[in-house]
């Protein structure tokens, strides 16, 4: 077992400047939640153990896989240690687990899953769905089991360098032949954004199995495509569950690659006013 990495706790504001931190994430919208202050991002929370991981595993980053669940939000301000205990891979604040999570090498123990419900690469879409602007998803009009808007962001080297040092708290030249883990998984929300205007969301749990992330540079085109595979009820919150692949295109290059599949959940539809007696969602 190794106790790594800390970070204080942080929210930072998106890298994609079209975009803006949705109201669970500023203390205003997440009191009206039943939370004491601003939850900080889920996917900016598991970048902190990235890089603990990636020492312990050094060929992870590029054929490897990990599971997180969130036990417990966490607030700006909380310090958050990343123990390792391979397979095991925590967070903690003040010795208390607040992500629990697994990471490991190879083809990952939940790639069926992922393989029975993919979307289409961007270069075969034919069909998408999405709500109209300003038309928030709901159980009664969530698109199951249909393919949504591709999310296409150009990566330049600046934009990655920053979001490894700005977001993930990682050195930069570590990852300058691979993209960040964390990075492609945070292509998800901006994804479901774009169609669903799903925000504001809880972040559940994500399994993501990365792929052919070797030799891999910036400035290059990433797109994100998705397919929401359930919508459910659970305690009263409103959950959604999705596939997604995250694909880079190099400029010039005749096709695209494919650098991740994302099994991601969420809550798409909080429930209002309610106060947590526990962490768990």
């Amino acid at each position: 077992t190794r106790d790594m990495s800390e970070v204080v706790a942080f929210n930072p504001p998106p890298l994609d400047t079209k975009r803006t931190n949705h109201a669970i994430h500023d203390d205003k919208g997440a009191k009206k939640f039943g939370y004491t202050a601003a939850l900080v991002g889920g996917v900016v929370v598991w970048s902190w153990s990235v890089s603990d991981v990636a020492q312990a595993l050094p060929a992870w980053a590029t054929k490897g896989w990990a599971y997180f669940t969130f036990l417990r939000p966490v607030f700006a301000g909380n310090v958050v240690k990343t123990v390792v205990n391979l397979p095991r891979v925590q967070q903690t604040v003040q010795g208390v687990p607040y992500v629990e999570g697994q990471a490991g090498l190879g083809l990952a123990p939940f790639s069926d899953s992922l393989d029975q419900n993919l979307p289409p690469s961007p270069t075969d879409l034919t069909s998408c769905s999405f709500l109209p602007a300003g038309v928030k998803v709901t159980l009664q009009n969530a698109p199951v089991g249909k393919t949504l808007l591709p999310y296409h962001w150009y990566l330049t080297e600046e934009r990655h360098s920053a979001w490894c040092a700005s977001y993930a708290k990682d050195m930069p030249n570590k990852w300058a032949n691979q993209l960040h883990p964390g990075f492609l998984v945070s292509m998800v929300t901006p994804a479901l954004d774009n169609s669903l205007n799903s925000l504001p969301a809880i972040h559940v749990s994500t399994a993501v199995q990365f792929l052919n992330n070797e030799n891999i540079k910036a400035d290059q085109t990433i797109t994100a495509t998705v397919r929401m595979v359930k919508a459910y009820e659970k305690r009263g919150n409103h959950y959604g569950e999705y596939c997604c692949r995250v694909w880079g295109r190099q400029v010039g290059a005749p096709t695209v690659v494919e650098l991740a599949r994302i099994w991601h959940v969420e809550i798409f539809s909080p429930r209002v006013g309610h106060k947590p007696t526990t962490a768990k969602l």
